[in-house]
């Protein structure tokens, strides 16, 4: 096992596998994820939802354009992490400095051998002290919990009692509070974001441990043991967690259209300005709205009957805009219209996208 080798060798090579195991997983979760999510924006992708900015209300879209920014970043996630293991699964021989010398001739043999019984690329040469394309499959692994702790955290944001426009499945104990017998805890969301949290301190120890010495490095390659087991584990956990509950993902429809509302019609405020912009120029009609916005949360009242009253005392507003025209502008599905016309064919492109990925490259290595 050790004829003419060197553990590095051996460790390297059973990295390798155990990180194939690890990609067919990862591959595996994924593929559920994207097509939980597309059959999500199936059944609710038209549903008018407010845009949020800085935490805070801004304009009115879709739940298929929420979507589109979740899945979108999986898809190309999923390709790219393909890319790189394909480039990073290989065999590593090479002897104590990289050249097989006490192999003599039969070093290819030995190496093709080897390379075809455990199914792994054969590179040209050993890589002892070359991690560039470990340390790249590592980096795309950290993208990955990064687009994948933003679902979490969009969907425990949606999923706050008092948002209430989506929430994760429930029963059995799940989500429950030992305290609170009343709460409903996004817990998959919880656990995508702490291993979402974990991922990029792992991978920027890897980048760290790139710079090694010569033919074979000292504590560097060494150390990359533990972060890259630590790194698969935090990014699989994760992945898994949302996989688990995104098919089941509850979605409250009437709730995103009382949030609207709840704005008293301040978010169709820009609409608003810029539709009177083009008959009474911009400065005056932001000037309007700006002052009709400050009057509605002192009242405490709706922003269209601001509108609709302004637009009754001035005769000269009124001859050139129509009081139904100014009430259009507060409806949520016309003002989501947009969204959802932009949403829909990357939509379509995604799904097409994700069914050219249908083929799993390391599915034999999945865990039973």
């Amino acid at each position: 096992m050790h004829w003419g080798s060197t553990s590095q060798d051996v460790i390297d090579t059973a990295l390798v596998m155990v990180t194939r195991r690890s990609l067919a997983l990862l591959d595996r979760d994924l593929g559920r994820l994207i097509a939980s999510l597309l059959a999500l924006a199936e059944r609710h992708g038209d549903a008018p939802v407010l845009g949020r900015t800085l935490l805070q209300p801004a304009q009115v879209v879709s739940f298929g354009f929420k979507l589109v920014g979740w899945i979108a970043p999986l898809v190309r996630g999923r390709q790219r992490l393909r890319q790189a293991g394909r480039a990073a699964l290989k065999l590593q021989l090479g002897g104590a400095v990289g050249t097989l010398a006490v192999m003599g001739d039969r070093a290819d043999a030995v190496a093709h051998r080897l390379a075809d019984l455990l199914q792994l690329a054969l590179p040209p040469g050993a890589w002892h002290a070359q991690r560039d394309e470990m340390a790249a499959l590592a980096c795309e692994l950290g993208v990955l919990a990064g687009s994948l702790g933003k679902i979490a955290k969009d969907i425990s944001l949606m999923a706050q009692g008092e948002v209430g426009e989506l929430a994760e499945p429930s029963g059995g104990g799940r989500g429950g509070s030992s305290a609170m017998p009343h709460k409903r805890n996004p817990v998959a969301s919880m656990v995508a974001l702490a291993g979402a949290m974990r991922a990029p301190h792992r991978v920027s120890a890897l980048l760290a441990a790139m710079a090694q010495e010569h033919e074979r490095g000292l504590g560097n390659w060494q150390a990359e043991l533990a972060e890259t087991a630590g790194l698969h584990v935090a990014v699989h956990g994760a992945l898994s967690a949302l996989a688990e509950v995104a098919g089941a993902l509850q979605v409250d429809a009437p709730r995103m259209l009382r949030n609207i509302d709840a704005l008293q019609g301040l978010v169709f405020a820009e609409a608003v300005s810029m539709r009177f912009a083009q008959r009474i120029g911009k400065a005056r009609a932001h000037a309007l709205l700006e002052q009709l916005s400050q009057q509605t949360v002192a009242s405490g009242g709706h922003l269209r009957d601001a509108t609709l009253a302004a637009l009754q005392a001035d005769q000269t507003l009124r001859a050139q805009i129509g009081a139904e025209e100014v009430s259009a502008l507060f409806d949520p599905a016309r003002a989501a219209q947009r969204a959802i016309d932009i949403a829909r064919p990357q939509l379509d492109a995604l799904a097409e996208a994700a069914s050219a990925q249908h083929e799993q490259p390391w599915a034999a290595w999945c865990a039973s």
